[in-house]
Protein backbone atom coordinates (compact mmCIF):
# COMPACT_ATOMS: atom_id res chain seq x y z
CA UNK A 1 0.00 0.00 0.00
CA UNK A 2 1.53 3.27 -1.06
CA UNK A 3 1.54 6.48 0.96
CA UNK A 4 -0.32 9.55 -0.22
CA UNK A 5 1.37 11.69 -2.84
CA UNK A 6 1.68 15.42 -2.16
CA UNK A 7 -1.25 16.02 -4.54
CA UNK A 8 -3.41 13.51 -2.65
CA UNK A 9 -2.49 15.11 0.69
CA UNK A 10 -3.42 18.54 -0.70
CA UNK A 11 -6.79 17.18 -1.88
CA UNK A 12 -7.42 15.60 1.54
CA UNK A 13 -6.51 18.87 3.23
CA UNK A 14 -8.85 20.87 0.99
CA UNK A 15 -11.63 18.34 1.40
CA UNK A 16 -11.95 18.59 5.16
CA UNK A 17 -12.56 15.89 7.71
CA UNK A 18 -13.42 12.51 6.26
CA UNK A 19 -12.82 8.81 6.79
CA UNK A 20 -9.26 9.46 5.50
CA UNK A 21 -8.49 12.91 6.95
CA UNK A 22 -8.63 14.73 10.28
CA UNK A 23 -7.67 18.33 11.04
CA UNK A 24 -6.21 19.51 14.33
CA UNK A 25 -5.65 23.14 15.26
CA UNK A 26 -2.69 22.28 17.50
CA UNK A 27 -0.85 19.38 19.07
CA UNK A 28 -2.33 20.28 22.45
CA UNK A 29 -5.06 17.62 22.24
CA UNK A 30 -2.64 14.71 22.50
CA UNK A 31 -5.36 12.27 23.58
CA UNK A 32 -7.52 13.24 20.60
CA UNK A 33 -4.62 12.87 18.19
CA UNK A 34 -3.79 9.44 19.64
CA UNK A 35 -7.43 8.36 19.24
CA UNK A 36 -7.27 9.47 15.59
CA UNK A 37 -4.02 7.56 15.11
CA UNK A 38 -5.69 4.43 16.49
CA UNK A 39 -8.79 4.91 14.32
CA UNK A 40 -6.74 5.24 11.13
CA UNK A 41 -4.37 2.39 12.08
CA UNK A 42 -7.37 0.16 12.86
CA UNK A 43 -8.98 1.22 9.56
CA UNK A 44 -12.29 1.86 11.33
CA UNK A 45 -13.88 3.07 8.06
CA UNK A 46 -12.69 -0.03 6.19
CA UNK A 47 -11.08 2.10 3.47
CA UNK A 48 -7.93 -0.01 3.20
CA UNK A 49 -6.00 3.21 2.50
CA UNK A 50 -3.71 5.37 4.63
CA UNK A 51 -5.31 8.10 6.70
CA UNK A 52 -3.88 11.57 7.35
CA UNK A 53 -3.99 13.87 10.37
CA UNK A 54 -3.17 17.51 9.64
CA UNK A 55 -1.85 19.52 12.61
CA UNK A 56 -1.80 23.31 12.33
CA UNK A 57 -5.04 23.51 10.35
CA UNK A 58 -8.42 24.86 11.48
CA UNK A 59 -11.63 22.89 10.87
CA UNK A 60 -12.44 25.19 7.94
CA UNK A 61 -9.08 24.41 6.30
CA UNK A 62 -7.38 27.72 7.07
CA UNK A 63 -3.98 27.86 8.71
CA UNK A 64 -4.00 27.80 12.49
CA UNK A 65 -1.79 30.43 14.04
CA UNK A 66 0.76 28.05 15.59
CA UNK A 67 4.50 27.77 15.19
CA UNK A 68 5.32 24.74 13.06
CA UNK A 69 8.89 23.95 14.10
CA UNK A 70 11.22 21.03 14.87
CA UNK A 71 10.03 20.81 18.47
CA UNK A 72 6.46 20.26 17.28
CA UNK A 73 7.74 17.65 14.81
CA UNK A 74 9.50 15.71 17.59
CA UNK A 75 6.46 15.85 19.87
CA UNK A 76 4.17 14.57 17.14
CA UNK A 77 6.55 11.80 16.06
CA UNK A 78 6.88 10.62 19.67
CA UNK A 79 3.12 10.03 19.88
CA UNK A 80 3.56 6.90 17.79
CA UNK A 81 6.50 5.52 19.72
CA UNK A 82 6.12 6.63 23.34
CA UNK A 83 4.31 3.47 24.44
CA UNK A 84 0.86 5.05 24.73
CA UNK A 85 -0.34 3.29 21.56
CA UNK A 86 0.16 -0.44 21.20
CA UNK A 87 1.08 -2.10 18.99
CA UNK A 88 3.24 0.66 17.54
CA UNK A 89 1.50 2.15 14.47
CA UNK A 90 3.07 2.38 11.02
CA UNK A 91 3.10 6.16 10.67
CA UNK A 92 5.14 8.94 9.14
CA UNK A 93 5.21 12.55 10.37
CA UNK A 94 6.16 15.16 7.80
CA UNK A 95 6.39 18.92 7.47
CA UNK A 96 4.63 20.18 4.36
CA UNK A 97 4.05 23.57 2.77
CA UNK A 98 0.70 24.06 1.08
CA UNK A 99 -0.38 27.39 -0.41
CA UNK A 100 2.34 29.14 1.60
CA UNK A 101 1.28 27.62 4.93
CA UNK A 102 3.36 25.18 6.95
CA UNK A 103 1.66 22.27 8.68
CA UNK A 104 2.46 18.77 9.89
CA UNK A 105 0.85 15.65 8.60
CA UNK A 106 0.69 12.13 9.93
CA UNK A 107 0.33 9.40 7.34
CA UNK A 108 -1.01 6.23 8.92
CA UNK A 109 -1.11 2.89 7.19
CA UNK A 110 -3.92 0.58 8.28
CA UNK A 111 -2.83 -2.68 9.84
CA UNK A 112 -5.24 -5.51 9.25
CA UNK A 113 -3.56 -7.78 11.77
CA UNK A 114 -3.76 -6.00 15.11
CA UNK A 115 -6.04 -3.81 17.12
CA UNK A 116 -4.49 -0.54 18.18
CA UNK A 117 -5.41 1.03 21.49
CA UNK A 118 -4.30 3.99 23.52
CA UNK A 119 -3.61 3.54 27.22
CA UNK A 120 -4.20 7.17 28.11
CA UNK A 121 -7.62 6.73 29.69
CA UNK A 122 -6.24 5.10 32.81
CA UNK A 123 -3.65 7.65 33.85
CA UNK A 124 -0.34 8.84 32.55
CA UNK A 125 1.42 5.48 32.37
CA UNK A 126 2.13 3.99 28.94
CA UNK A 127 -0.15 1.30 27.57
CA UNK A 128 0.93 -2.26 28.29
CA UNK A 129 0.51 -5.34 26.20
CA UNK A 130 -0.91 -8.35 27.88
CA UNK A 131 1.79 -10.84 28.54
CA UNK A 132 0.97 -14.16 26.93
CA UNK A 133 3.01 -17.16 27.90
CA UNK A 134 2.80 -20.67 26.53
CA UNK A 135 3.17 -23.26 29.26
CA UNK A 136 3.67 -26.93 28.94
CA UNK A 137 1.14 -29.30 30.45
CA UNK A 138 3.63 -30.26 33.13
CA UNK A 139 3.53 -26.70 34.45
CA UNK A 140 7.19 -26.02 33.68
Amino acid sequence: MSAHSDAELAALLRGGKSHLAERKRSAGDRSGIRRNICAFANDIAGAGRPGAIFVGVEDDGTRANIQVDDSLMRNLAQMGSDGNILPLPDMTVERKIFEGCGWRSFRLRPNGGGRFATGEGSGSRPARRRSWRVRSRSGA
